[in-house]
């Protein structure tokens, strides 16, 4: 069934986005301007503040079970953890939370959870306390900078706009709370231009993953949905209708903490009547530069008549590879591979300025890809099976034991890999992803791509931001994976993109590179060793 021609329209108008925010080899690196620097998080110092709890719960979980078989990975005893302060505290803060103070050429920063190339992390958070034990039920805003939450709302007014419309949202008053990933446009902007709405919806993605990863660890079971109503969630943070551009914020994603409240709302609460007063963005004072692609972007994504549909097959087994290429499961060891534990990985964060030559086993290769792409997705998207919907990863293997390098591709449907092209191609990584320097020492590359005009022709525009949220997912997924076995991984939404296009062969397909991800050898950190990695030393496959 063909869309609606406004429909359409609005998946052109991306499409066209898309296109004209590409960048090639010769497009000039960023120059953020510090008179236009927007504010980099926000702090509502004028709501009540409410300490989180310093005493954190324990991750002991391998990162690669976790990945890999979900709260099927813990001990039935840590599944559904205490309703608590200190259960959300950690949550919050091993996925979200400040790390290392660090200079940046426009000023102080700090590492997070999620691996960054600026450290300008465009996220925010907020929190639906419904039944958490010591926190008052309301609307909140968790500020990295205080290890804090601070109460913007009453909990009446956050269930009427997150049901609002949404009778599969009714169940949000019996759990203990949801979480809410949203993007600050401006700060995308003021380091890549009009690309940053990718480079935003991206590291949104990679916060859910975190978080999803995290919520895991402690045995919480989890509702993810990476689509809400915009209007109800620009309303619900507090946004005028004619917001200016410094204040431009959007929601993204929702995570709810899924085990029946043990203390559910006594009384169920009464809708508001009316409008929601604004919430004040505590800017920073300066002016950014605007970039009305943006907002367009968004809008045209979730535009009113943009219905919340689920995405089935065919359109999550889509391929750039035709079935004629023989492809083959790849052969590993039986045994496990050495991995840290959540805890460890997330509390390393380091600032990563170049990739140590250290080669990563066949073994660990396959379960970090496993991981990545073999760990399914959310809401709305429903594939078949236990994989990625939307994005595929080709890989540019440079120092890998038992991979011959070369052009690989990975098929996270079947879970099979075929050599495209041998040779080494540490030079064209680096120019097409325009990080020479960076990526010369990377033991391998992958990038993710997604069939933007069928996606777009026949499944709707904001199959654009669910295709860019999804890459966001998988590379943060593939971060941790890595980081589990000793490697670091950086993930880049700025690049070559018709240059990459061409290398692979899409140039004449609806193929779109969505981010370029590298792993290699992490710094070394003083006291500490990297665990060993096992697994097989030569390549097999099987049938």
């Amino acid at each position: 069934m063909s869309l609606p021609q406004n429909i359409l329209e609005a998946s052109e108008r991306l499409l066209e986005y898309h296109r004209s925010s590409k960048l090639d080899e010769r497009t000039p690196a960023p120059a953020p301007d510090v008179r236009t620097k927007p504010a980099m998080s926000w702090l509502f110092d004028f709501a009540d503040k409410t300490p989180l709890a310093s005493s954190l719960i324990d991750l002991p979980t391998g990162v690669l079970p976790l990945l890999t078989h979900g709260l099927e990975a813990l001990p039935q005893s840590m599944h559904s953890p205490p309703q608590d302060l200190r259960t959300l505290s950690t949550w919050l803060h091993m996925a979200a939370g400040n790390r290392q103070r660090v200079a940046t050429p426009w000023g102080q920063a700090h590492t997070r959870g999620v691996a960054s190339v600026d450290l300008a992390y465009c996220d925010e958070i907020y929190v639906a306390a419904f039944a958490i034990d010591g926190l008052e039920p309301g609307f909140y805003h968790y500020s990295p900078r205080e290890h804090a939450l601070r109460k913007l709302r009453d909990v009446a007014e956050a269930l009427s706009m997150l049901r609002r419309g949404r009778p599969d949202l009714q169940f949000l008053a019996t759990i203990p709370c949801a979480l809410l990933v949203s993007t600050v446009f401006s700060r995308s902007s003021w380091l890549h231009g009009r690309r940053g709405y990718r480079k935003s919806v991206i590291e949104a993605g990679q916060m859910v993953a975190n978080l999803h990863a995290v919520a895991m660890a402690l045995g919480m079971s989890t509702h993810v949905r990476l689509r809400m109503t915009d209007s109800c969630m620009r309303e619900l943070i507090g946004l005028p209708e004619d917001y200016d551009y410094a204040s431009a914020e959007a929601v993204q994603s929702m995570l709810a903490w899924t085990d029946g409240a043990h203390k559910p709302l006594e009384v169920p609460p009464r809708p508001p009547p009316g409008a929601l007063y604004t919430i004040p963005r505590p800017v920073s004072g300066k002016v950014p530069v605007p970039f009305g692609s943006i907002i367009a972007a968004h809008r045209d994504a979730c535009a009113v008549g943009v219905a919340i549909r689920e995405i089935h097959p065919p359109m999550t087994d889509l391929t750039p590879v035709p079935s004629s290429v023989n492809m083959q499961r790849l052969a590993v060891a039986s045994e496990d591979v050495a991995n840290r534990s959540l805890r460890s990985v997330l509390l390393q964060s380091q600032v990563i300025t170049e990739f140590k030559p250290r080669p990563l086993s066949r073994n660990a290769m396959a379960r970090i890809v496993q991981c990545a792409f073999r760990g399914g997705t959310f809401f709305p998207l429903k594939p078949e099976g236990a994989h990625v919907a939307l994005v595929r990863p080709f890989w540019v293997m440079q120092d890998i034991v038992g991979f011959e390098p070369g052009i690989w591709w990975y098929d996270p449907v079947i879970d099979h890999w075929v050599l495209l092209n041998r040779g080494q191609y540490r030079t064209e990584t680096g120019v097409f992803t325009r990080q020479k320097e960076l990526l010369a020492g990377a033991s391998a590359v992958c990038v993710m791509v997604a069939n933007l005009r069928v996606l777009l022709g026949e499944a709707g525009p904001d199959l654009y931001r669910l295709s860019l949220l999804e890459a966001g997912v998988a590379a943060q997924r593939l971060s941790l994976a890595a980081c589990s076995v000793g490697m670091a991984s950086l993930t880049f939404a700025d690049f070559a993109d018709d240059l990459w296009r061409g290398f692979l062969g899409l140039g004449s397909t609806g193929w779109e590179p969505l981010a370029v991800c590298a792993i290699g050898g992490a710094p070394d950190i003083p006291g500490k060793t990297v665990e060993p990695m096992s697994g097989g030393s030569s390549l097999e496959f099987r049938d």
